[in-house]
């Protein structure tokens, strides 16, 4: 027994050793400071950002300033909790963030996740039966190092997905060998935390998972049922215990019109999509996140080329040769569905959670093609079957001309091409060596493939995105709105006077101010029908007509030049940072007001117009008591995180238009006492008021957020009952 323990410690330091070493091969260009950690757009302008603004809020939180739900800096304002729980508000390692700065935080998070992935992988598959300390080596590093690890690298929800998975399915192989149940609700519990975007096709995938090892197990009738029963009771209890976050953020997310949108008709990807699917098995993915040419890149939002399912060729044959065999063929056939669906679309838009098509979910087919080919290799010695490398070859080869024929060989492409020539070489090579009985050096040298790749891509062709070129600081927009006697108000700030090199969308949260233009795919999209007048139809927003930019609040504008202004309308006021003047917007109005109600959103067709008064967004509101009223500003007196209070005064009764997304979590009180709000405007909050003087408040709370607690105790409750069941303290059905 001791020795065992033995053996097994020195595994796991000599595991430890060997993802150490990979982890300065791939990561040391950014983990020395050799070059900051920047590798693609949406962590340059996206997830650093997104942690700013998220500790600000707790550091807020913590000083009693209001609870971190409600951001002004987001685009238009917004729900911070719930949208970007996508992001940023489930992350396990936040405490990280509170050590240390940002950039600093984000590469320990990333080593972490290497180390996660790494160890998570050894433990499942050592639960389910591998011994073997070179075959579980060799498949942990594959899955730390493979192709959709290498396209998470500083993408970190899904990156910190990816690297927690296995232990769902750890958790459900600790059911199948000693009846317990509680790492399959803390494992539920934490993915959900971390990507619930992602878990989805994992439920699915678990649930055919499940079906296979079961029935694989011998169990069939009443013993099936009794498996599914404890493992769903189980799930279920994660699941709740997630509510805290979840259920706000569902709340959320399925207001957004590109969930549950399927605006693709087609059966098929393009044929170079499939070729690009078809090579990604044994063909590195490097050329996504650098300066060359990509030849299966589509201009679709990276629905049909992010994707990479390199795990090299021994991998990928032992684990077709052993599923092809009848007593495995319960795998093939899974296996093949999970193929079948990443090509047919309508089947790809199930594991996409019923939205577009993507190849986004193929992680899945990776990491059960990893599980078969680490039984295949422990089961058994034989020599993988003579046809399987030709036939694949053939395959590849075809894929490769079909590619050639599609995008021809032009002299971009000559590096992507090289590059998969070269690992179609590699393969040869490495399968002569296993077929040789030379597995070791086939191992290594499937290894340093995949990790030379990553390395090249880190250190060799990254794209040149960092950016560096400021021209503002937060500190001058600080004292700017200290010198201000309004409390609440908006900047233009043309993003090329900043940051001429790299346009940054959310300059707003990097400068700390309430900005005009974003780049985030969970913006509040209920002001669609605002930006739609505007021709703004994708999640790269940026609002340029002065008449929206006076509508929403905008008092001032900072240019580099007078000629950048749309009109005359405008009073200098000051330099900043010896470059940027800043100027005053005449037709400011305050941050918010009240005017005539001409009529219905729908029927207005440019902002212009819409700028000139109040337009409801509810087709069957009585409008006929607002026709005369004038337009009056609203004063605000009080902001912190979730309130907002004013004052404005009325000569007629109307409707006071506030440029904040009209969104169910406001609650709205008039002298103290609760009214209903009203749309207006293309999805703003709109007060009806009488005559008179007023003051007006607004709290937020997250729509869902009490519901979602309770929930969460439930889920708790639940769990508890698991673990009594594991100790055998829970008689009965449970």
């Amino acid at each position: 027994m001791n020795g065992n323990r033995t053996t097994g410690r020195n595994d796991i330091l000599k595991l430890f050793f060997y993802c150490t070493l990979l982890i300065v091969l791939v990561f040391g260009i950014y983990l020395f400071r050799i070059h900051p950690f920047r590798i693609n757009n949406d962590q340059m302008f996206q997830y650093p950002l997104f942690y700013q603004e998220w500790i600000r809020l707790l550091n807020d939180c913590f000083a009693g300033k209001g609870l971190p739900l409600y951001s002004w800096r987001l685009f238009l304002g917004g729900d911070f909790y719930a949208s970007m729980a996508y992001y940023v508000t489930g992350d396990l390692f936040l405490p990280l963030f509170f050590l240390f700065d940002i950039d600093t935080a984000l590469i320990i998070e990333t080593v972490c996740c290497f180390y996660i992935s790494c160890f998570a992988m050894y433990g499942f598959l050592k639960s389910a039966g591998i011994r073997q300390f070179r075959n579980l080596a060799f498949i942990s590093l594959i899955y730390t190092f493979g192709g959709w690890a290498m396209l998470y690298i500083g993408q970190y929800m899904f990156h910190r997905f990816y690297a927690f998975l296995p232990l769902l399915f750890l958790g459900a192989e600790q059911y199948f060998h000693h009846q317990k149940r509680w790492l399959v609700s803390v494992s539920v519990l934490i993915l959900f935390l971390q990507n619930y975007y992602l878990m989805w096709p994992l439920s699915l995938c678990l649930l055919g998972y499940c079906m296979v090892r079961t029935l694989e197990e011998g169990h069939h009738g009443r013993s099936f049922w009794n498996d599914v029963w404890k493992l769903f009771s189980a799930y279920a209890a994660g699941l709740l215990m997630s509510c805290f976050l979840l259920y706000p953020a569902a709340q959320y997310i399925l207001l957004n019109p590109r969930v549950g949108a399927v605006n693709d008709s087609a059966i098929l990807w393009p044929l170079k999509t499939i070729a690009g699917f078809l090579l990604s098995f044994s063909v590195s993915p490097f050329p996504v996140y650098t300066n060359i040419s990509n030849l299966f890149r589509l201009d679709d939002n990276g629905y049909g080329y992010w994707y990479s399912l390199f795990i090299t060729i021994i991998p990928l044959l032992v684990s077709i040769r052993w599923m092809i065999k009848r007593e495995h063929r319960g795998w093939g056939v899974f296996a093949a569905v999970l193929f079948v669906s990443a090509l047919i679309k309508p089947l790809s838009v199930l594991f996409h959670g019923l939205s577009d098509p993507s190849m986004r979910w193929t992680f899945i087919l990776q990491f059960i093609l990893l599980y078969t080919a680490s039984r295949a290799m422990e089961e058994t010695e034989e020599e993988i079957s003579s046809y399987l490398f030709p036939v694949y070859a053939v395959i590849a080869v075809v894929s490769l001309g079909a590619t050639v024929l599609i995008m021809g060989i032009g002299k971009e492409y000559w590096i992507h091409y090289g590059s998969i020539l070269f690992c179609l070489l590699m393969s040869g090579l490495i399968w002569y060596l296993w077929t040789h009985n030379q597995k070791k050096t086939a191992i290594i040298l499937s290894i340093l493939e995949i990790c030379g790749y990553s390395c090249l891509m880190q250190n060799v062709f990254y794209h040149d995105v960092v950016y560096d070129d400021y021209r503002l600081g937060g500190s001058q927009l600080a004292y700017l709105q200290d010198t201000d006697e309004d409390l609440l108000y908006r900047y233009y700030i043309p993003i090329e006077d900043v940051e001429p090199s790299y346009p940054n969308l959310n300059i707003s949260l990097k400068y700390g101010f309430l900005g005009t233009r974003t780049y985030n795919s969970v913006y509040d999209t209920l002001t669609d029908p605002f930006l739609h007048l505007q021709g703004i139809t994708d999640h790269r927003i940026d609002i340029t007509d002065p008449d929206a930019l006076t509508m929403i609040g905008v008092k001032y504008y900072l240019v580099e030049t007078e000629e950048e202004l749309p009109n005359s309308d405008f009073e200098f006021v000051t330099l900043l940072n010896d470059s940027l003047k800043v100027y005053r917007n005449q037709n400011y109005s305050g941050f918010g007001y009240s005017a005539p109600v001409f009529g219905y959103t729908k029927d207005v067709k440019d902002v212009m117009t819409l700028s000139k008064g109040i337009y409801v967004d509810e087709e069957t509101a009585d409008l006929s008591g607002y026709a005369n009223s004038e337009r009056m500003p609203f004063t605000v007196t009080a902001r912190s995180t979730d309130y907002l209070a004013g004052e404005i005064s009325l000569n007629e009764a109307g409707i006071l238009y506030l440029p904040i997304p009209s969104r169910n979590g406001w609650k709205v009180f008039v002298d103290g006492a609760p009214l209903e709000p009203v749309s207006v405007n293309g999805g703003f909050i709109g007060i009806p008021l009488s005559v008179g003087e007023h003051v007006v408040e607004l709290n937020y709370l997250t729509p869902g957020l009490k519901t979602g607690i309770v929930l969460s105790g439930i889920g708790f409750a639940l769990f508890v009952m698991v673990i009594l069941a594991d100790c055998g303290k829970m008689p009965g059905i449970f």
